[in-house]
């Protein structure tokens, strides 16, 4: 994209005063950390950005579209940590059941011994 001559401020002022987002921005946009959305990137979910360049400094920066097709490619991501095959949820697991069961009773026990 090229260098803004004669810009002063720093450079995500610069960056904002041409339309643009630096990446730490357009991610705190998604609501997401600057790794996932770098991690999306690199997985090929969006197009790699352009870039300004800042003296010898190339900075990633993102139209709102751009930005957009980022929230869009967010909604195909699964969140959070995968299954583990054959686990229960702690509900269902037998272990969890009997500790809920046992601070029920505990409960129960001192609620009679009060009244």
């Amino acid at each position: 994209m090229g260098e803004l001559a004669g810009s002063r401020g720093s450079i995500p002022q610069r960056v904002n005063a041409a339309g643009f987002y630096t990446l730490p921005q357009a991610a705190q946009i998604l609501g997401r950390h600057v790794d996932t959305v770098q991690r999306w990137i690199r997985q090929g979910l969006v197009e790699p950005p352009r870039t300004m360049t800042f003296g010898e400094l190339d900075v990633p920066v993102f139209s709102p579209a751009d930005i957009e097709d980022l929230r869009l490619a967010g909604l195909q991501v699964k969140r959070g940590r995968p299954r583990k095959v054959g686990l229960a949820p702690a509900m269902r697991d037998p272990q969890s059941h009997r500790l809920v069961s046992i601070n029920t009773f505990l409960r129960r026990k001192q609620h009679d011994q009060a009244g």
